[in-house]
């Protein structure tokens, strides 16, 4: 699909929305309200007992959306550009792009680690992979200073127990051998490039093939259209490069860019109410903090 396609296709689907932008608005920011209640109240739930990892990250994760969501609220009602003129304000699109963009591959990890997984052992491999790929940002550093040097040894060792419990996974598993060494070797490579991976398995549930899936694969299921182009839309508008320079300049000549602030609020509002259902399905407590929310 070309950029003048994908624009069309665009302006098809929010034409064809009949929420305007206001509306919108007020819908994404229930979605927070309801996010942030539901991951207080289940925190609350579990006071001071020990909660499994994977939830206490779920939560976090939640929370982290909250304040996306506020923060492209706020960019929603236009920045000054303009010294000492406050009602002069621009809508800066492009940074729009930027969180919901964000939005998306939170959800995206969220989604493959809690959702995309059938088991709670494919679940862990899917957990501790990330991890590892999260706390190599660090690993991979040239110049660490004196000061931080000792966090940079301790977070090898994290690594390292982390690998120790993806060998202990795997062997309860029924997996081939090559799917085996696939794990081995994500694991053991250097790489920060967030990815989530998925398990195939044969009529007999013996898993013959792990693979890592990126953010713009298709089939993920949460994009308008869904197009992996709209993710690319969104990154080549968040990218200093020539064609997101060019974007900018371009935005105020075509009176797009209230239509793709819209199209940018879909997505937010999509991918935020996914993840706020996908909590309550997946995290151990969620249904029932859910319910007493509703009866008070």
């Amino acid at each position: 699909m070309n950029k003048e396609e994908l624009y069309s296709a665009i302006r098809e689907y929010v034409d064809n929305t009949l929420l305007g932008l206001d509306n919108l608005k007020t819908r994404i920011k229930k979605v927070s309200d309801d996010l942030f209640d539901l991951c207080y109240a289940w925190r609350r739930f579990y006071d001071n007992r020990n909660i499994e990892e994977a939830y206490a990250i779920a939560q976090c994760m939640m929370q982290m959306m909250v304040c996306k969501i506020n923060s492209l609220l706020e960019l929603a009602d236009g920045v000054n550009i303009i010294p000492d003129n406050k009602k002069f304000k621009i809508l800066d699109v492009q940074s729009v792009a930027a969180v919901v963009r964000s939005m998306y591959e939170l959800e995206f990890i969220f989604h493959n680690i809690f959702i995309t997984q059938n088991t709670k052992n494919e679940r862990d491999i899917a957990l501790y992979l990330w991890e590892i790929k999260g706390m190599n940002n660090r690993q991979t550093l040239k110049y660490v200073p004196e000061k931080y040097k000792q966090q940079q040894n301790e977070e090898h060792k994290q690594i390292e127990e982390i690998k120790a419990k993806i060998k202990d996974v795997v062997l309860k598993l029924n997996m081939t051998s090559k799917v085996k060494n696939s794990i081995f070797r994500c694991m053991n490579k250097d790489s920060i490039k967030i990815e989530g991976c998925v398990f195939h398995k044969d009529d007999n549930g013996c898993i013959i093939e792990f693979k890592t899936i990126n953010f713009s694969d298709p089939g993920f299921g949460v994009l308008v259209l869904d197009n992996p182009d709209i993710y690319k839309y969104m990154s080549f508008q968040t990218h200093p490069s020539y064609l997101g320079v060019l974007q900018f300049g371009q935005m105020f000549d075509q009176e797009f860019d209230v239509t793709i602030l819209k199209l940018l609020f879909i997505i937010a509002l999509q991918v935020s109410a996914i993840m706020y259902k996908e909590f309550v399905k997946s995290v151990d407590g969620a249904k029932e903090v859910l319910e007493s929310l509703k009866n008070q």
